[in-house]
């Protein structure tokens, strides 16, 4: 994919004022044209706007996205020049679990680094309360470990108890693992420096779906557990909240 097609989906990704169901939604609509559009298409073509049903509101909205694409250029360029990847949605590295669990909620874009080829693996994740039991804490760390002895990929957050429980564990088993940040993927630095060396041997994958400058916030909770859980082929609860 060119650095342009990455600048129109960075900004597809960063556009505001529809949501991303929508987005899906156009892009789907775009793509099964005769002939099959691009994103490019998409963005650029004011005729064929008119013809996928955008409102006036919406079309405004593109409108304004067009004008900020020289911006987005830059973020393209400085992702791509520190080592992150741009998957898109349409990128054949992109999960193909992530489209078929959430269908046109799919997340417009994955900014990751390190071995892409884990999202491809069968992945598992473990869910739980925010203040796991012990027991709940044991359980985490079983499922991770039979994940790494199975070769499969644990995909996990770094909130506390669940989360880095299982994360603890994966890594101390050599296990491979795909870690879902809840801030963007230029902000992780410290964590960077923490996993290089998983990272550079192939066995930790770090991912995003915020904007890449994005502070850690908690009010993403919510979305790293979406993304966690629609990644994963399978998902199991060490412990609900509930109980």
């Amino acid at each position: 994919m060119t650095k342009q097609e990455l600048t129109y989906w960075v900004a597809y990704a960063s556009m505001q004022g529809i949501t991303s169901h929508r987005r899906c939604e156009l892009y789907v609509k775009c793509y099964k044209r005769k002939p099959r559009a691009d994103i490019m298409a998409l963005m650029d073509d004011t005729a064929l706007w008119q013809e996928l049903g955008m409102t006036e509101e919406e079309k405004a909205v593109f409108t304004e996205t067009k004008g900020q694409l020289a911006n987005y250029s830059f973020l393209a360029e400085d992702l791509l020049a520190q080592g992150y990847k741009i998957l898109p949605m349409d990128s054949p590295e992109y999960p193909r679990s992530l489209k078929d669990n959430l269908s046109y909620d799919t997340p417009i874009i994955l900014y990751a680094k390190g071995n892409v080829k884990l999202l491809a693996k069968h992945k598992v994740a473990v869910t739980g309360a925010s203040k796991a039991h012990a027991e709940s804490q044991e359980i985490a760390r079983d499922i991770a470990q039979r994940a790494a002895a199975e070769s499969q990929v644990l995909v996990c957050g770094s909130a506390r108890d669940i989360d880095t429980t299982a994360l603890d564990a994966v890594l101390a088993a050599n296990g491979e693992v795909i870690l879902v940040l809840q801030q963007g993927i230029m902000t992780f630095a410290t964590g960077f420096k923490e996993y290089y060396r998983r990272i550079v041997r192939g066995r930790m994958t770090v991912v995003s779906t915020l904007p890449p400058k994005q502070l850690y916030a908690a009010k993403a909770a919510e979305e790293r557990l979406r993304i966690v859980s629609g990644m994963a082929n399978a998902v199991y609860t060490a412990q609900s909240d509930t109980v």
